[in-house]
């Protein structure tokens, strides 16, 4: 067997004031990745936000800050497992975990919380996305998502979700309960995790244990052909199927919109997050309304 090269990694971020970035940061941190942390030296921010977070993995670009913590927890995963390390709990990722909780509660807070907090961060103020932070606190506390990541055997399979509850409550502790500020307390003394004034003054995370490099095609790319499914490289596979218009009648905006768009704005996001995507249509030559209208102009369904 053919030992795999260990390659080095780098997350690089372009926006100074991303609670986005300090989140990998601190994900990348708490699971002793051997990864560089560092504010590009010539940030590119006339791009959308997708692209403010990028990791490096030899000459593989990952962008979209989940996908980069979904890459570094697999491969953290991978490693420990190769290493016969029999003390280390399996982390989770998204569509990793068997309690469907883990999977909402990222979904919520990148994008609920995320936006709220970003504005609470910078204006100080935030009075009207205060609401919001405290909503999301009290569901917090109210799912069992708070005594969770505290203080549960689970808890260190779900440091993702860790990362992700500290980085974006952290800022606005001030306004939330007490025991959302413990669990903060708790998270940080637990995971050396950085607020987000520290992450900004741009110190480097320390880098432990080697990444070794992964296989995957995770990089914004426009795929000419499609993966055969299912590919086994820790990623998800997504299969994407649309109808398409009967041919007995005119073509219309609608066919486009039911049958067509919206399979296809999928597929590009998808692959876009770094997931393993088929994009297929079927064929409608065997249907009825499709052999009527082949008769009617003398040729076959096909």
């Amino acid at each position: 067997m053919v030992e795999k090269k260990q390659v080095k990694s780098k997350f690089v971020y372009h926006e100074k004031n991303s609670l986005s970035a300090a989140a990998v940061s601190n994900l990348i941190g708490a699971l002793e990745a051997d990864m560089q942390v560092e504010l590009a030296k010539k940030p590119l921010l006339d791009r959308p936000e997708f692209f403010f977070c990028e990791l490096k993995v030899g000459d593989k670009v990952i962008n979209g800050e989940l996908t980069i913590m979904d890459f570094v927890v697999r491969t953290k995963n991978r490693v420990e497992k190769a290493s016969k390390n029999n003390d280390w709990a399996q982390v989770y990722s998204q569509g990793q975990s068997a309690d469907l909780r883990f999977d909402d509660w990222v979904h919520v807070l990148n994008t609920k919380l995320r936006k709220a907090s970003t504005v609470f961060a910078i204006t100080k103020d935030g009075t009207d996305c205060k609401e919001t932070i405290k909503e999301v606190a009290k569901d917090l506390e109210d799912q069992g998502i708070l005594q969770l990541l505290q203080e549960s055997d689970e808890a260190a399979k779900w440091v993702y979700l860790a990362a992700l509850t500290y980085t974006y409550f952290e800022p606005t502790r001030k306004i939330v309960n007490k025991r959302v500020q413990n669990l903060l307390d708790a998270l940080q003394k637990k995971y050396a995790f950085k607020t987000f004034d520290q992450f900004k003054e741009g110190k480097e995370v320390k880098a432990t244990a080697n990444v070794g490099i992964s296989d995957s095609n995770a990089k914004i790319v426009r795929l000419n052909k499609s993966p055969i499914l299912p590919v086994n490289d820790g990623r998800r596979n997504i299969l994407v199927t649309s109808a398409l218009p009967y041919v007995n009648n005119v073509p219309h905006l609608g066919n486009i919109i039911g049958c067509v768009l919206s399979a296809d704005v999928y597929a590009r996001y998808a692959r876009l997050a770094g997931h393993n995507v088929l994009y297929i249509c079927g064929t409608d030559e065997y249907g009825t309304a499709t052999e009527t209208k082949a008769r009617q102009e003398g040729k076959t369904p096909q």
